[in-house]
């Protein structure tokens, strides 16, 4: 049975637990002088990152085609369908090639957008939630927590993966940066924080349907 997005995020944060608790090892912690658990932790936040890209496309991917049936077509359709750049043609390729499943293909639509455009980026994901009329779900998310610095806290080890995957984590002197162990596993306690508050309200909104 196909996993939900949801499932898939939560082994994913699964597997940055495991890859952190590897890192602790007192062996792994002697070899190399600690460089190796550096690079584990490198490791773990660019996966967890990824596993919040992962949730927030996937899981519009599964909403999308049900909202989309729900109404009548308007300006928001319309909007959407520009900025994934779907035009008239594609559309009426689309019925003419796939007239008995039509919304199947515009999910593939939806999904290749989405693996062009890595939601890695707050502002993005909320950007791309307006669609659901869910706007500011990353704010609304942080409420739903109780966390008022959590969103703050997510944004830097984003910004951290950043550095890592884009410069390989060196900074201005050529240096390997050092990367607090402590850090980089309350930050990816906060992605799972900020995913749950996010699931919550996309639950939420999608139980009425």
């Amino acid at each position: 049975m196909k996993k939900s997005a949801k499932q898939r995020f939560d082994d994913t944060i699964k597997r940055c637990e495991t890859i952190i608790e590897l890192s602790e090892d007192q062996y792994i912690a002697q070899l190399s002088n600690g460089d190796l658990k550096g690079e584990l932790m490198r490791y773990a936040a660019v996966l967890a990152v990824s596993a919040l890209d992962m949730y927030a496309g996937d899981t519009f991917g599964e909403k999308f085609v049900s909202v989309l049936k729900s109404h009548t077509p308007c300006k928001r359709d319309t909007d959407f369908l520009d900025k994934i750049h779907v035009n008239m043609i594609d559309i009426l390729e689309l019925l003419r090639e796939t007239p008995k499943r039509p919304y199947r293909r515009m999910r593939t639509l939806v999904d290749e957008y989405l693996s062009r455009n890595a939601m890695q980026s707050l502002d993005k994901i909320d950007d791309l939630y307006k669609y659901f009329d869910l706007p500011k779900i990353t704010a609304r998310a942080c409420a739903v927590a109780k966390r008022t610095k959590l969103k703050a806290s997510v944004l830097k080890l984003v910004r951290r993966r950043n550095t890592i995957v884009h410069v390989c984590d060196y900074n201005g002197q050529n240096v390997v940066q050092r990367i607090d162990a402590k850090k980089v596993k309350r930050w990816i306690a906060d992605v799972k924080c900020l995913v749950e508050g996010m699931d919550k309200l996309i639950v939420e909104k999608f139980s009425h349907r």
